[in-house]
């Protein structure tokens, strides 16, 4: 007999507030309609309300789970929109921070995947790692998730010699107890028993509901802003795209794991290559009047960047009337996208399957909802 049954919005196995409408067979979803919006904030409106370097906080909360990254989105894309170009010191700099980003934001997607499928001790230890990771944010960018350390043209304050050292430090210490993870998943029956075909995302299904990040690039999507269209340094990087061909849970595992990896060659190299010089351009915009205040842009400008953001293609979309102010500001973020898939993917799954497919498209609602 077919049920109907609510699944969130506040159940912390919907990794956030989505609520799940759907209908059950015994065990077996018959159909999934994912209901988001809940916390919608109307960021972009906000945006158009503030002063270009008044968003910076507000860009930061996009996404609070990897809030670097949308900070450097918006504030490449202002870059953009007034003609600033931020030193290579600073860009370097960005480059490393945005990299350990992607690796928190992975650690923090692991641990709460596998304590959803019932093991809270990766969870555990994905925290102890990650607070780690924080402790380094509040050193060099005076806070643990949010920042406003970019500024537009450069950066609020230089990164150290003894920053960068321990930096290096703790990605090579991270990088030698990845294994201890590994043996609590890879090596775990339970665990791959509810990953390995489950869930499945063809190729074709992930270009055509418009999925990016890690999501695509496990069903054989070779799409990574940073290799297609490289923003800052990344063309000088030496890293892999990782792809997988079978787009199950499993696959979006491997993918996320493996970017860790990844990061954590990208920082050992943007370490070795940062320039001595200037962080901060000759005509960056401060957040001291009076420069901040009678900051102008170009009449009838317009700029759009995207950025890989560890969920997939962030961009932010800004066209200037020449005012103090945005007239318009779009944000467009990968989660309301990966989500599209879940009707689809999740139709005649059991209802712990679904528990796992959600959690491997890892949607975080600040950006899902806006």
């Amino acid at each position: 007999m077919e049920t109907p049954l609510n699944m969130g919005p506040q159940h912390p196995s919907m990794h956030g507030v989505l609520h799940l409408r759907t209908v059950v067979d015994g065990e077996i979803m018959k159909s999934v309609d994912p209901e988001v919006g809940l916390i919608h904030r109307g960021l972009e409106k906000l945006g158009e309300n503030r002063m270009y370097f008044k968003f910076t906080p507000i860009a930061n909360k996009i996404d609070y789970v990897a809030a670097a990254a949308w900070e450097h989105c918006y504030i490449s894309a202002v870059e953009k929109l007034m003609g600033i170009q931020s030193p290579p010191r600073a860009q370097y700099a960005r480059m490393i921070m945005l990299e350990l980003t992607r690796m928190m934001s992975h650690l923090f997607w692991l641990g709460t995947l596998v304590m959803d499928l019932g093991q809270p001790t990766v969870f555990v230890w994905g925290m102890r790692e990650r607070e780690r990771i924080l402790d380094i944010f509040e050193e060099v960018m005076g806070g643990r998730m949010t920042f406003g350390w970019m500024i537009i043209g450069g950066l609020r304050d230089d990164i150290t010699p003894s920053q960068l050292k321990r930096i290096e430090e703790e990605v090579t210490r991270f990088e030698k107890v990845l294994p201890e993870y590994y043996k609590l998943t890879e090596e775990n029956d339970i665990f791959r028993k509810r990953m390995i075909g489950v869930g499945v995302i063809t190729k074709e299904d992930a270009i055509g509901y418009g999925l990016t990040g890690p999501i695509a690039r496990a069903s054989g999507v070779p799409y990574d802003i940073r290799k297609d269209d490289p923003y800052l340094f990344y063309d000088k990087m030496d890293f892999n795209m990782i792809t997988r061909e079978t787009g199950d849970s499993y696959a979006r595992y491997e993918v996320r794991r493996d970017e860790i990896l990844e990061s954590i060659k990208i920082i050992r190299q943007a370490i070795a290559q940062i320039p001595e010089g200037p962080f901060r351009a000759v005509n960056a915009v401060t957040i001291k009047p009076p420069l901040a205040l009678s900051m102008r842009t170009p009449v009838n400008g317009e700029s759009f960047v995207r950025n890989e953001c560890p969920r997939g293609e962030g961009a932010i979309y800004i066209i200037s009337d020449g005012s103090n102010f945005p007239y318009r500001l779009r944000i467009r973020g990968p989660s309301f996208n990966n989500l599209s898939i879940v009707p689809k993917v999740c139709a005649d799954q059991t209802i712990a399957d679904v528990v796992a497919i959600i959690a491997t498209i890892d949607p975080v609602f600040g950006e899902c909802d806006r």
